[in-house]
């Protein structure tokens, strides 16, 4: 959590985090040696306002994923277990998931669910754009309520909170005042507690960030 700038993140973190697991792995004569990636948990009081951001502890979140990745290594998120406290206290779940993802991918037990479901595909549809996730094939919210944590904006437009609806594993999201969004983020902020999908083992909706081709 010492390497927060924005721009760092992904230039630098997310390729020296990579070549770090790459190179453990070949000091130890094991190219297959397993390394499980924990996410930074949310930090500070939880975020009101639509407006995602992209360095801090959500850059190096998403640097973590981008190595997890690109290493073959697994990646354990957190940030919807932690109050916000930099030092969070709840070890306990945090410790189960990094045991569910050895248990399932290196100890290969058929009855340990893993991994925690992800977009894997973004198309705009109509008015709104659709999300499919894997490898979750139902979702739902961990507090009872609606999707949240989702906020769109058009080209050049303010990040605006998006309406969310689930059916299975697909999500679609809305916003009235941005009727043809050109970017999507989902909890991308230092601490997204309005981010509250899991899959139906609880989970998390891993954070996700897209941009229409155009508006790159």
């Amino acid at each position: 959590d010492s390497n927060l700038n924005a721009a760092l993140c992904r230039q630098y973190y997310e390729p020296a985090l990579a070549a770090l697991v790459r190179d453990w792995r070949q000091q130890f004569h094991r190219e297959d040696l397993p390394f499980g990636i924990i996410q930074l948990q949310a930090i500070g009081k939880p975020d009101t306002a639509p407006v995602p951001v992209s360095g801090g502890f959500v850059g190096i979140r998403l640097a973590q994923m981008g190595a997890a990745e690109a290493a073959g290594a697994g990646l354990i998120p957190t940030f919807d277990i932690t109050d916000g406290n930099l030092h969070p206290p709840q070890k306990g779940c945090v410790g189960a998931r990094l045991a569910a993802w050895a248990l399932a991918t290196v100890y290969h037990r058929p009855d340990v669910h893993w991994p925690p479901p992800q977009v894997t595909q973004v198309t705009a549809e109509g008015d709104g754009l659709t999300l499919q996730v894997a490898p979750a094939t139902s979702l739902l919210t961990r507090d009872g309520r609606a999707a949240g944590g989702f906020v769109v904006a058009a080209k050049d437009g303010p990040w605006v909170a998006a309406e969310a609806t689930i059916v299975g594993a697909t999500i679609t999201v809305r916003a009235a005042a941005v009727p043809h969004p050109q970017h999507l983020r989902y909890a991308c902020q230092g601490h997204p507690a309005a981010a509250n999908v899991v899959d139906n083992f609880g989970l998390p909706l891993l954070p996700y960030r897209w941009d229409a081709p155009a508006a790159r």
